[in-house]
């Protein structure tokens, strides 16, 4: 396609492309697009396809040339960025009118360059960390999470009564309008972690192993969508308590293959330790002189660098686990 273009600069992180199409390319499109139109028209009065050009012409006009227009441009911006080699983020901004037959079609799109500043400041720097330092609890309180990590759930005989932090067996059977639905479903609660309802749960408590309440359960919303009571007939089947193992040198083993003592594991916890402490207080310091870079070399930021930006932050804060962090938290008090 033969044409003309030009760039300017609007300022220092946008460009304004200007092209022109001559008015017998403009021509061509609109047959084309006007045959195919035509083709697959269907007018009152008219078989399919068979509709005068003059008419179709009259019916689909404005739509055509916009059309037109939107696609020739499109076309020419992406040759121009590709042929140039003209790189850019987010996508360019179209300025388009409607083509006219007889005429050229002029046109402008702004695109985003990215900032290409002469940074200034950067032979000193005045920085103050203060690193943390490694204590011993810290090793202490990683291995209490692991023990954490490996508990395991052993049945309770010396009791009936459940407690806060048990788990319990339960046969919940759906009662609605005091009708029971379905057949009860064993499961297990974890009290004290609120997974259930604080209903439920305060039920269960003021329970004893072999007996069944009933209670109910605020739910406005499901309520209103079935029109009827919810409720639960409980009955509590048993009572387990978490347990915790003993630190062992065959608990270390299974905590981490890669030890096969609880000194080794010790010891590769408070290597890890440090290596995080001397991690965290150097990025303190890069993020200060980074700081005091960006404050001695203002720039502007195409907003779609930063739009781009802040779907990155959201989907890397999507994609961490539950529970886990990118931080010291594994070794803070």
């Amino acid at each position: 396609m033969d044409t003309q273009s030009s760039i300017h600069d609007v300022d220092s992180i946008r460009k304004e492309i200007r092209i022109t199409v001559p008015a017998t390319v403009v021509a061509d499109r609109l047959d084309t697009s006007f045959k195919r139109v035509t083709k697959n028209a269907r007018l009152n009065g008219f078989r399919p396809g068979k509709a005068p050009r003059a008419v179709v012409e009259k019916m689909y006009g404005p739509q055509v040339a916009w059309d037109v227009a939107v696609d020739i441009a499109g076309e020419c911006v992406e040759r121009y960025i590709k042929d140039t080699e003209l790189k850019f983020v987010g996508k360019p901004s179209l300025d388009v009118k409607p083509v006219e037959r007889g005429s050229d079609l002029s046109f402008s799109a702004t695109v985003y360059v990215y900032p290409d500043p002469e940074v200034t400041g950067a032979e000193a720097f005045e920085v103050s960390v203060s690193r943390r330092e490694f204590e011993e609890r810290m090793v202490d309180m990683s291995i209490e999470k692991l023990r954490q990590e490996h508990a395991y759930l052993s049945p309770v005989t010396s009791r009936t009564v459940p407690q806060v932090a048990d788990t319990v067996e339960i046969a919940a059977q759906p009662v609605l309008d005091g009708t029971a639905v379905g057949v009860p479903e064993v499961i297990s609660v974890p009290l004290g972690e609120r997974r259930f309802p604080p209903e439920i749960e305060d039920t269960i408590l003021a329970m004893e192993i072999g007996q069944t309440r009933r209670v109910a359960v605020k739910n406005p919303k499901l309520q209103k969508k079935l029109k009827a009571a919810i409720q639960y007939d409980i009955e509590l089947k048993g009572i387990q308590e978490k347990l915790l193992p003993e630190v062992t040198d065959e608990f270390a083993a299974k905590a981490d293959p890669e030890v096969k003592t609880v000194a080794e594991l010790r010891e590769k916890i408070a290597e890890a330790a440090k290596n995080a402490l001397d991690k965290e207080a150097k990025d303190l310091a890069q993020s200060q002189v980074l700081a005091q870079l960006v404050e001695r070399n203002q720039f502007a930021v195409p907003q779609p660098m930063v739009d781009e930006e802040i779907e990155l932050l959201i989907k890397r804060r999507m994609s961490v686990p539950e529970g886990q962090t990118l931080n010291l938290d594994y070794f803070r008090p």
